[in-house]
């Protein structure tokens, strides 16, 4: 009795010679993944085909899943940090509100109404973080008036410093938030064309 059998793949229909112990091979035609089983007659046949690039497919769909999901986790703590610096500011601006700097950041970026007004209106239960503050509410919104404190004016003023020290990791923090954020897009744009 002969060790080599022949069989057809099932994926392409190639004519095929393996030996008759194995459990799994190739087809030489197509490169499908043949898994074997023996029938009732003790005769081999091909069980499942398993495409190659499907497989393939399948395994960058995995490691893209789980790249979206490890950018997602690091865009929230990104996003945590962030709500740390916009909370303590909202917590801590209520008693230099009326602040001329804070007032010339709302003219010069034409924000309506001002922090003073919204405090003033929000008075009685002051602050929800949730709050969509013009002007102070995004991390770009808080990079504008990162930015806009560097004035060396605004620089001598010691209210200001706890504020100008809090908001020191904005900028990377902003710049690291807007990579992760386009990655994760690019990842997902790149799984949705390659279905």
């Amino acid at each position: 009795m002969s060790d080599l059998i022949a069989l057809n793949c099932p994926s392409c229909g190639g004519q095929l010679h393996i030996q008759n112990n194995l459990q799994k091979c190739f087809c030489a035609h197509c490169g499908a993944e043949l898994l074997l089983n023996h029938n009732d007659q003790g005769m081999l046949i091909p069980v499942q085909a398993r495409d190659l690039q499907a497989s393939a497919k399948l395994k960058e769909m995995q490691f893209s899943l789980a790249a979206m999901d490890l950018l997602k986790a690091e865009i929230a703590e990104l996003e945590a940090k962030f709500a740390a610096i916009r909370n303590n500011f909202l917590t801590n601006i209520i008693t230099i509100r009326g602040a001329k700097c804070f007032k010339e950041y709302e003219k010069e970026n034409q924000i309506i109404p001002g922090i003073n007004r919204f405090c003033t209106l929000n008075w009685d239960h002051w602050f929800d973080p949730q709050w969509n503050i013009p002007g102070y509410t995004s991390v770009d919104d808080f990079l504008t008036l990162y930015h806009f404190l560097q004035q060396p004016k605004y620089q001598r003023e010691k209210y200001l410093l706890p504020f100008l020290i809090s908001f020191e990791p904005l900028p990377g923090l902003a710049q690291e938030l807007k990579a992760k954020k386009m990655q994760l897009t690019t990842i997902r744009d790149q799984a949705i064309n390659n279905q």
